[in-house]
């Protein structure tokens, strides 16, 4: 996962992702193009490939004409593996451990995954009831 590479790399060197953007957005409209996304990127020391920009480009498109990228959410997305943006004002909202979110990304199993698993799990539940470990 795109993200999660460059989650982990913003905790493991402890930078803020939005410091290599904001000078981009001179008016502070929470856009920049796609050009300077790449730029802000490169000086956060962020190497991606091709396909793995486009897919950041397709994530955080911006409804504007142009090519126009959502750096601000973008910048949100990367920073929660420091803290949850809001938090203060929802005081019972709960944490997702910033340890595998930061490592492995955090995405729900499909229902498939899920029915995969349940099998899994049932069979080695056989396995060791015939084999009475």
């Amino acid at each position: 996962d795109v993200i999660a590479s460059i989650r982990q790399k913003c905790s493991q060197q402890r930078i803020r992702i939005g410091e290599f953007f904001r000078d981009f957005d001179k008016l502070r409209s929470g856009y920049i193009t796609a050009g300077q996304f790449r730029i802000g990127l490169n000086m956060a020391k962020c190497v991606i490939s091709a396909s793995e920009f486009k897919l950041l480009l397709d994530t955080f498109r911006a409804p504007k004409a142009g090519e126009h990228i959502k750096w601000r959410e973008f910048c949100d997305v990367v920073d929660e593996v420091f803290t949850k943006k809001g938090l203060e004002k929802n005081v019972d909202i709960t944490l997702d451990d910033a340890r595998t979110n930061r490592i492995y990304g955090r995405q729900a199993a499909s229902k498939v995954d899920k029915k995969i698993v349940e099998h899994v799990v049932a069979r080695f539940k056989e396995v060791i009831m015939r084999q009475r470990l």
